[in-house]
């Protein structure tokens, strides 16, 4: 399989947080984006774990898992910048003050079932930077949250395709 007409991301920037002012309610529904159990983080140690493991199986995918990886990753810096304009310190906690776990993330072996749980994973990303757009009263964090869901849903068509591939192909 070959999926080099697949882009990872989409090409608009990502808004600049203006106008922050301390919030405590703001940086724990960030730090929960971050860190939290479905966060970014967690998707990042995930797809990560699956990059590694899937390459002695399909290379084309192992490299999709790679490139994915990399764009949660700035979707984890962008949050932990705005946690820091919002007034807070981007530790791995969430909005609890619970630690990072790794646990978090999904440790299956199975192509299928990978590819399974990032649309899950993925459909939660969504609904939840939508649902956190509309809990902020600042504009330019509404207009991040959004661009990141762009992003995400980007990432449930891939690994939808993805999934497809590997039922055909019986993986």
């Amino acid at each position: 399989m070959n999926f080099e007409n697949i882009h990872i991301k989409q090409e608009e920037p990502y808004p600049e947080i203006v106008d922050a002012q301390p919030n405590t309610n703001t940086v724990n529904m960030l730090k929960d984006l971050a860190s939290g159990r479905g966060s970014e983080f967690t998707a990042i140690t995930q797809y990560s774990f699956q990059h590694i493991y899937a390459t002695n199986y399909d290379e084309d995918i192992a490299k999709m898992l790679e490139e994915i990886s990399t764009v949660e990753m700035k979707h984890l810096e962008l949050l932990s910048s705005a946690i820091v304009s919002f007034g807070g310190k981007p530790i791995f906690q969430d909005g609890r003050g619970q630690y990072f776990s790794s646990s978090y993330a999904n440790y299956t072996t199975n192509l299928k079932e990978m590819l399974q749980q990032n649309i899950k994973m993925e459909t939660a990303a969504v609904n939840e930077y939508e649902r956190s757009s509309q809990l902020t009263n600042n504009e330019s964090l509404k207009q991040l949250f959004l661009r990141i869901r762009e992003d995400e849903k980007l990432h449930l068509k891939i690994f939808k395709q993805l999934l497809l591939s590997v039922e055909f192909y019986g993986k």
